[in-house]
């Protein structure tokens, strides 16, 4: 029997044990099933098999059919805070090793206050705290954003889509965006779309929103938009926000349902290049993409930026430690290990902890014309909701600690 012990314990600024909750742990998840499976199957090639990761974007684990001997190990470790840890991926054929990069907090053993029940089908947390100092926000402020240049646009309507990426400075609940648009006739509401994207793509996991699901969504009436250039900042609220994550990539899709060339949405764009050190591009440095048919297939320029803000909400921050593995115990026939992390409260505030998750990075290899290229993603497998809430204080410190055992 495979079961696990949660463990929450916490310390006051002195050192000192506060409390301690244990629970067990009862919400391995379906994607822990699939990627045991997929990583540790006696057999070549079962895929390719398709998961949501943390994002909600469909990511293949499996490996490729002529590289049946190098599928990556699940990995829960990783380095502190938002730092990126750099997981090797065996290379088939070649003495090299290739890695995939992913912040540190997003990996291992995470924590959040939703309180939404568990699900077998769960992808992410309800409310995840991300690595810093930053206290709860009182009201959204503006994160993500273009604002300078301005001297172009682009026509959008029937099939014509467009995307924006773009990479949060820290973790935060997304609450609305402006796109700086203006209407040409007549051409219906402009529907407005947020979805993740591959942080680590190869070939055939292309770094852009088409296999990726709506995290929200909402519109912009007609009647909101301007009639003439250069258009105005404009806002669409969602009614369901989202939580968007320290260094992952997203992006802003914009799109109508009908229209033509005489009846379309305008938005404007920068070609100055201005913000090359600025995190609203890709890996790639691909700033602005469009979509000829209705994102099926998309087209990125590098010189180019799409006006926008992106607007959202702190939920506080915690100081995250490095997740670690340790206290492997085996008593023939039963074994046990831990999975430990502390999160620090450095934010001025009280945060409440209401759920517990575990993150893991699963990788695979892909071979096209004689070279082996690696790809990787992170999904959740397990979270638990804490019951009662701990509630961590401003200079406490919360160790979690899951405690995964097998018995017979």
């Amino acid at each position: 029997m495979l079961r696990t012990k949660l463990v929450l314990e916490r310390f006051s600024e002195h050192g000192g044990l506060v409390e301690r909750k244990i629970q067990p742990g009862r919400s391995f998840l379906k994607g822990f099933i699939e990627l045991l499976y997929v990583q540790h199957a006696e057999i070549p090639y079962s895929g390719p098999w398709w998961m949501r990761n943390i994002d909600q974007v469909n990511h293949n684990v499996d490996t490729y059919s002529s590289s049946p001997y190098f599928k990556a190990n699940l990995r829960v470790g990783s380095t502190p805070g938002g730092t990126f840890v750099y997981v090797p991926v065996n290379a088939y054929r070649f003495p090299v090793i290739w890695s995939a990069t992913f912040p540190g907090a997003s990996l291992g053993l995470v924590i959040g206050n939703g309180t939404a029940p568990v699900t077998p089908t769960d992808r992410r947390l309800d409310m995840m705290f991300g690595p810093g100092k930053r206290p709860p926000d009182g009201s959204p402020v503006r994160v993500e954003y273009c604002d300078v240049g301005d001297d172009a646009d682009y026509e959008i309507y029937g099939t014509r889509w467009c995307a924006a990426p773009f990479i949060p400075r820290f973790t935060h609940r997304l609450t609305s965006v402006k796109v700086k648009i203006y209407r040409e006739g007549n051409p219906g509401d402009l529907a407005v779309r947020i979805r993740g994207a591959n942080m680590q793509p190869s070939s055939t996991d292309d770094p852009d929103p088409g296999s990726g699901l709506d995290l929200a969504s909402g519109a912009i009436p007609q009647a909101a938009m301007p009639g003439s250039s250069p258009g105005a900042l404009i806002e669409c609220a969602f009614p369901s926000p989202v939580d968007v994550y320290k260094g992952h990539l997203y992006y802003i899709i914009l799109y109508i349902s009908g229209g033509d060339a005489s009846n379309c949405v305008h938005w404007r764009y920068d070609t100055a290049d201005p913000l090359i050190e600025r995190p609203i591009r890709n890996q790639y440095g691909n700033y602005r993409q469009t979509s000829s048919n209705s994102g099926a297939s998309w087209s990125e320029s590098t010189n180019s930026a799409w006006i926008f803000e992106e607007y959202g909400q702190s939920i506080g921050e915690f100081e995250i430690g490095g997740c670690d593995l340790h206290d492997m115990t085996i008593s023939n026939p039963n074994a046990q290990f831990t999975i430990k992390r502390y999160f620090a409260n450095l934010c001025g505030q009280a945060l409440a902890v209401n759920e517990v998750g575990l993150v893991a990075f699963a990788g695979r290899t892909y071979e096209s014309g004689g070279y082996t290229y690696p790809s990787g993603s992170i999904f959740l497998i397990a979270r638990d909701l804490v019951s009662p809430t701990v509630v961590v204080n401003n200079g406490e410190i919360l160790r979690v600690s899951y405690i995964p055992q097998i018995t017979v």
